[in-house]
């Protein structure tokens, strides 16, 4: 992390072993979200630089990391176009989607965390209605 008046390096709290490809910041500011090649999702303690959290996933590359505006849960994709909604808390696994096979570039939650978007290198938008 670093300081975005001084561009100081602030913390270094570690990464994913085979790469961080995807990162993101809870809504609170309190944890970050790292994920990449080795199937692991890492939850950080951004106070302490700490890992809070190892989730293992059944995915193969971790492409992107969100989550969802109130912070109770968060979804990671992959290349093999499939979609996983976790607990925030537990990092107990909610659910999962899945997409033909194709590589998931980018995932965000709606404002009111309803729906999940998803977008995929084929140029496929798609919608997932998560209540």
């Amino acid at each position: 992390m670093w300081d975005v008046q001084s561009f100081e390096l602030i913390a270094l709290p570690g990464g994913n072993n085979k790469g961080s490809y995807a990162v993101a910041y809870s809504p609170d500011g309190n944890l970050i979200a790292s994920a990449g090649d080795d199937k692991i999702i890492q939850l950080w303690d951004v106070q302490s630089q700490g890992t809070k959290k190892i989730i293992k996933t059944p995915q193969n590359q971790v492409t992107c990391v969100a989550f969802s505006p109130n912070g109770v849960f968060f979804a990671s994709s992959s290349r093999d176009g499939s979609i996983e909604l976790w607990s925030t808390q537990s990092g107990e696994h909610i659910s999962s989607f899945k997409v033909n096979d194709v590589w998931i570039s980018a995932i965000a939650f709606s404002p009111n965390g309803d729906t999940l978007a998803s977008s995929s290198f084929d140029g496929t938008i798609l919608l997932w209605k998560l209540r």
